[in-house]
């Protein structure tokens, strides 16, 4: 089973821990991962780790929960967020919950209540979970599809058929920033050598032609004309 990594970030040291300790987060799928003391320390902790849920104080130094949780969702709009808070203000409440929120929970936190907020928050990345093998599949269709499209254009550029549009030459630019190159390769007397060979024989000469090129650059796309 997956355990979903929390965060729990408050000023006041002991409700850290005390939140830490207020439930048997490792029964429930859960781990505290990672604690802080502000919004600013936590928001630079999440830019490179990662995380599922934060829980976090509103009344923070250096960085109030409010500004925290809006530029995480900006930064990391995956991240579930819920605010707790000893302030039962109205204004807060709105804000938090513009903010795309989970929940505002009050000090001190009830277990059943916090218990009830995760398990909806796990019942909703589940519907949107997908699996790292997916994720995989996903770009490697993306990036066959990308190639594909580039090849056709290539081929059309190589055989002079028609003008390349601008369209056409940005979709070469998979990459941002790469460049490309088009290099044309005729055997000599192609024809003469090759014609008469069987279908069979021909296509292992040209899969070992291929091939060849492909190890040479290993990032080039290699096709027939």
């Amino acid at each position: 089973n997956t355990v979903r990594r929390i965060m729990i970030v408050d000023d006041e040291q002991l409700i850290r821990e005390g939140l830490a300790e207020l439930i048997d987060w490792k029964r429930h799928g859960y781990e505290v991962a990672a604690q802080a003391g502000d919004g600013r320390e936590a928001l630079e902790y999440l830019m490179s780790h990662q995380m599922d849920v934060v829980l976090t104080d509103i009344k923070m130094p250096f960085l109030d929960g409010i500004e925290f949780a809006r530029q995480l969702r900006r930064e990391r709009p995956e991240i579930h967020i819920v605010f707790i808070s000893g302030y039962d203000d109205f204004d807060l409440v709105r804000k938090a919950l513009q903010l795309g929120a989970c929940d505002y929970l009050l000090k001190p936190l009830e277990p059943e209540l916090l218990l009830e907020v995760l398990g909806r928050i796990d019942r909703d990345m589940e519907r949107h979970e997908v699996t790292q093998a997916e994720l995989d599949r996903i770009r490697m269709d993306a990036r066959q599809a990308s190639r594909q499209r580039a090849q056709k254009i290539l081929r059309q550029l190589a055989l002079g058929s028609r003008n390349i549009t601008d369209a056409e030459l940005s979709q070469l630019d998979w990459e941002a920033g790469q460049e490309c190159g088009l290099l044309l390769a005729e055997v000599d007397r192609y024809y003469a050598r090759y014609a008469s060979l069987h279908a069979d024989k021909l296509g292992l000469i040209q899969d070992r032609m291929l091939e060849r090129l492909r190890t040479d650059e290993p990032d080039a796309m290699v096709f027939e004309l």
